[in-house]
């Protein structure tokens, strides 16, 4: 918020007026200047003193109005304050599931932003919340998580808003020594930031916790103080329940006159606040006080006007209700069944580009929305596409790319958990997701696709068009939209590990391969071997043979010798190359011969007399050759196995 409002902000603790003057003062200098962020700034500051002097409803108006502007306009951060506020507004006047609704949205809001001290309210506003509709575990969730964003905001306000609602958490346990440890430390923040409005709360906390465990004496005390305080800053909420507090200390006392007074003054004060819920007990207690004191014609008139209440808080709990009711359908639970069922199908056969669109296609009237795709990370292109969407829009486009959409990159990288935006035209990707999706979406759910390196975003839209409503993400959508994101992650995973396969098979055959032809050049070697050997022979005896026949020193010995050689070379040859011929059509005919060879017989004589040439053939050309190389006679050649 803007320096001069947080000054304004803590002069409306000691002087309401002043600071009310100076708010207006402030909003129509940016009105002027053209400055709708800080218009909505000094709305919101408005709206707490209003508050605190127990008056929201001559600002409420104004509170529906900024926030409706904010949306248009895309004031994230305004637009989170607002809706606490309107969240804050709706607990007042007891419409609790108004109040919840707004301040998620608000969280949404304040999440994206990181509003520490808006995240923090909303939290422990969604608490008090919970407690008051006997949900005290979901209540004390949202409590302890609030700790957080307080200790990042650093306020004093904060720490002493949450060291009483811890409190008032103790009290739904009936753990009473503890909530008032928690009170004792609220009212010490409260003190040193000089917060009279939790100073006032926490004298009252701790004299009904002191009421509770009969110190009576200190607990009439505290109150007492907790009213004048109330008094005095024109808090008109928190004199009305220090009053019933006090009327309940006074009914155990037996003091009835002095409760009854007590009971008609918090009812006048509810009536100014608008607090239905609260009229509702203070009607209640008055009707068993004046039963209790005999006085039939003041209780009569009473149990008029509690019937009168009873209706209005039905009709204003009707919407709710219904909607509720339309939550629980038994379609609902179906829809997870169905989904868990595709989330457990066999996809090991199915690739990538297969699987998403048909996914997609599957899940969409299960998560009942109108629009989902999914877009996946390509580092070497620096972009994401668009891998599948459902139903094809046409207008989508099929590239994220960080210069053209920075804020939706952003989200594609960094994103950790689901990001559910009920107004989506608050988010700083509002404008960037309306020309993806060729047209404005009022709801959208992000949630991260995460497997190894590979990284995408899942996204789910609710609403076309400006005049769309929002779109309140439940946990049940949350629920349904995560078994989507587990299946598409376990999708990713499947196919990594059929490349995976697939690159060890191509690495397996290569190498299987590599292995084969090396055993061909081997077998080939040998016989190839002994031929170019016998060829070479052959040509040295035969420039011999021309030596000798040029000198004219040719005997007859040698020519016959000679040709013996030629013959046996000859042979040698056409064995060899047969065996060559042989080799090859073998390996040309592997690919037809079946996965295992079939047994055969080997007669082992037969086959070592096959080999037995060879080698024979090949040790007389080698005493040959070193018979030639030598000056040896044709004696070598006599050699034999």
């Amino acid at each position: 918020m803007h320096t001069a409002l947080a000054r304004i902000d803590r002069v409306s603790r000691e002087h309401p007026f002043l600071a009310f003057r100076l708010a207006v003062h402030f909003a129509a200098e940016a009105e002027a200047a053209g400055r709708d962020d800080l218009l909505l700034d000094a709305c919101y500051a408005r709206y707490l003193i209003h508050e605190r002097r127990g008056e929201i409803h001559l600002i409420q108006g104004e509170i529906e109005a900024g926030i409706a502007t904010a949306n248009r306009l895309g004031l994230t951060a305004q637009g989170a304050r607002l809706l606490q506020a309107r969240g804050r507004i709706a607990q007042i006047q007891g419409r609790y599931q108004q109040a919840i609704e707004a301040w998620m949205q608000a969280l949404e809001l304040a999440t994206v932003v990181e509003d520490h001290e808006t995240q923090a309210e909303a939290r422990i506003g969604l608490a008090h919340a919970n407690i008051e509709l006997q949900n005290p575990d979901e209540g004390r969730r949202y409590l302890l998580s609030a700790s957080a964003p307080v200790a990042a905001a650093g306020s004093v306000y904060l720490s002493a808003k949450l060291a009483l609602n811890l409190g008032v958490m103790c009290v739904q346990y009936q753990q009473w020594a503890e909530s008032l440890q928690h009170f004792t430390t609220g009212l010490a923040h409260a003190q040193a930031g000089r917060i009279r409005e939790y100073v006032a709360e926490a004298y009252w906390h701790i004299g009904h916790a002191q009421m509770e465990l009969t110190q009576l004496a200190s607990a009439e005390t505290n109150l007492q103080q907790a009213i004048e305080l109330s008094r005095q800053i024109h808090c008109l909420w928190l004199e009305s329940v220090s009053l019933d507090s006090l009327a309940t200390l006074f009914r155990h006392s037996g003091r009835l006159s002095d409760e009854i007074t007590c009971l008609l003054s918090a009812y006048t004060l509810a009536e100014k606040t608008g607090s239905l819920a609260r009229q509702l007990d203070y009607v209640t207690a008055l009707v068993n006080a004046y039963e209790r004191q005999g006085n039939l014609v003041q209780a009569m008139h009473w149990v008029h006007l509690e019937r009168q209440l009873n209706a209005e808080h039905f009709k204003r709990s009707l919407a709710p209700v219904h909607r509720n009711m339309k939550a629980l359908d038994l379609s609902e639970q179906d829809a997870h069944e169905q989904l868990l069922t595709l989330s457990l199908q066999e996809l090991s056969d199915i690739h990538l580009e297969e699987a998403l669109p048909n996914l997609l296609v599957q899940a969409k009237p299960l998560l009942q929305v109108e629009w989902l795709g999914q877009w996946l990370h390509h580092p070497q292109r620096a972009a994401a596409i668009l891998a599948a969407e459902a139903p094809t829009l046409g207008l989508a486009a099929k590239t994220i790319r960080a210069d053209e959409f920075p804020a939706t990159q952003r989200l594609l990288t960094q994103l950790s958990s689901p990001l559910p935006l009920s107004r989506a035209t608050l988010h700083e990707a509002a404008a960037e997701f309306a020309r993806l999706l060729g047209q404005p979406i009022t709801s959208l759910l992000f949630l991260p696709v995460r497997q190894r390196q590979q990284c995408g975003l899942l996204v789910l839209s609710q609403g076309k068009g400006p005049a769309a409503l929002p779109h309140n993400w439940s946990r049940d959508d949350l629920f349904r939209a995560s078994l989507l994101q587990q299946l598409i992650e376990r999708q990713l995973a499947e196919d990594a590990r059929q490349q995976l396969q697939q690159a060890l098979e191509r690495g397996e055959r290569v190498h299987a391969l590599g292995a084969l032809v090396a055993a061909v050049a081997h077998e080939l070697n040998t016989p190839v071997g002994v031929c170019v050997t016998t060829a070479s022979i052959l040509s040295s005896n035969l420039q011999r043979l021309q030596d000798d026949f040029s000198r004219g020193k040719l005997a007859k010995s040698v020519l016959s010798e000679f040709l013996a050689q030629h013959s046996s070379a000859s042979d040698t040859l056409e064995r060899n190359l047969s065996r060559v011929v042989a080799l090859i059509e073998r390996f040309r005919n592997l690919s037809k011969q079946p996965a295992s060879d079939p047994w055969q017989s080997v007669n082992l004589g037969e086959l070592l007399n096959s080999l037995a040439p060879d080698y024979r053939a090949a040790t007389t050309w080698r005493h040959a050759t070193h018979g030639s190389a030598s000056g040896g006679t044709s004696a070598d050649f006599g050699a034999a196995v």
